[in-house]
């Protein structure tokens, strides 16, 4: 059953910002629009870099970051119940050699991934065009989600 916003709106029991924003009787939010998320954007880099814990992370790569001897781009600790949306996104300058994929991995041995299958590892690998969602369900845990059936290649 489809609910506009309006409706939305008029079923707020506990107003937080007038009628823009509060809690229904379910003590679910309600009132806005949509949630905004922090977005990190990497064109580049020569060393290691951290991403964020949360939001979306977007690698727009012109060359490929698949070992470890290349730069890295570093996952944080798991926060549970914080989601970070990883993008490996299209280059604007085109396609170089070598640069069919990038690789999200974890900084130290403190936590593992499992991915849709249950394996474990210690990086993801992503082709372009590729985004995939890492869930923290514990502090030393990410679940994968793929996101739009991409097939999740988890490096250990």
């Amino acid at each position: 059953m489809a609910q506009s916003l309006e409706t939305l709106r008029n079923g707020i029991v506990t107003s937080i910002h007038g009628r823009r924003l509060g809690f229904q009787v379910d003590e679910t939010l309600v009132g806005t629009k949509d949630i905004k998320r922090a977005v990190q954007e990497f064109t580049s880099g020569s060393t290691a870099q951290t991403i964020n814990g949360y939001g979306i992370v977007v690698a727009r790569m012109s060359g490929s970051m698949t070992t470890a001897t290349q730069p890295q781009l570093l996952i944080p600790n798991p926060n549970p119940g914080m989601a970070i949306d990883l993008v490996y996104g299209l280059t604007s300058y085109g396609a170089t050699a070598g640069s069919t994929a990038v690789a999200f991995q974890r900084g130290t041995t403190a936590f593992t991934i499992h991915s849709s299958i249950t394996s474990t590892g210690i990086g993801v690998l992503l082709a372009q065009g590729q985004s995939v969602r890492l869930l923290g369900i514990t502090t030393d845990q990410y679940a994968i989600q793929a996101l739009g059936g991409v097939n999740v290649t988890v490096t250990s």
